[in-house]
């Protein structure tokens, strides 16, 4: 069993209000806490409800101590927004929490549907200081895509920082080949089923003077079709 220095930040809303589940069982957190705990990393949550919770969250937790922080964010999404409770929530106005001084940040997982392709996304890279962003594009199942996140979080917990593209795409496609290219985990807002590979959106900015953003995902997916499994 590998160890890592990194903490896990995890940033969870509701599901569901308290008609459809009063005791708020639906989350996220078992899965990465049993992550966590067999890497023995660091694993810090909290629920938001709104803008100022998530607020509060992002800057109780920018001062753990540890090698490396990756960030989660789970909730409902549609639009280049999330939902907390029912609340619709800018992705831009979400990523603005994150301190634009925060060094330890490596990367951002959007655990989200349909917020993956937004602009918000570039604009939230070009503003802090993580290295890459990751969301779906589509509407994904839920438990589908918390397998895909556990696989990605599953190679990039132990690896050492990836601060650089090439550190990047090598680790997410890693993760992503034990899946097929062709696995149906979304729908496009009609009806119709999305596989994974046109699902997923990564996004990376090289932190140099004069670089921009960029989307990464054709790379990504370039360097899955090399290695097989249906992902061109």
């Amino acid at each position: 069993m590998a160890k890592t220095s990194k903490a896990l930040i995890v940033l969870e809303s509701p599901w569901f209000d308290l008609e459809q589940d009063p005791k708020q069982r639906t989350s996220i957190r078992p899965f990465l806490q049993g992550l966590a705990d067999f890497y023995d990393a660091s694993l810090y949550y909290s629920m938001f409800h709104n803008l100022d919770s998530f607020n509060h969250s992002v800057k109780r937790y920018e001062d753990v101590k540890a090698k490396s922080h990756i960030i989660y964010v789970a909730s409902h999404g549609k639009g280049g927004r999330v939902a907390a409770v029912g609340r619709q929530i800018q992705l831009k106005r979400l990523l603005e929490c994150i301190p634009d001084n925060y060094e330890a940040l490596d990367g951002i997982m959007l655990g989200a549907c349909d917020v993956g392709n937004s602009k918000a996304v570039q604009y939230g890279l070009k503003r802090n200081r993580a290295c890459w962003i990751f969301g779906y594009r589509h509407a994904v199942d839920w438990m589908a895509s918390t397998l895909v996140d556990m696989a990605i979080l599953d190679e990039v917990l132990v690896k050492g920082r990836t601060r650089s593209r090439s550190q990047t795409i090598t680790a997410f496609a890693k993760a992503l080949h034990r899946f097929d290219g062709n696995w149906v985990i979304a729908d496009d807002g009609a009806g119709r089923p999305m596989p994974i590979k046109k699902t997923i959106a990564l996004w990376f900015h090289e932190r140099r003077p004069g670089t921009q953003p960029r989307l990464i995902t054709g790379d990504l997916l370039a360097r899955l079709a090399r290695q097989g499994g249906d992902w061109d």
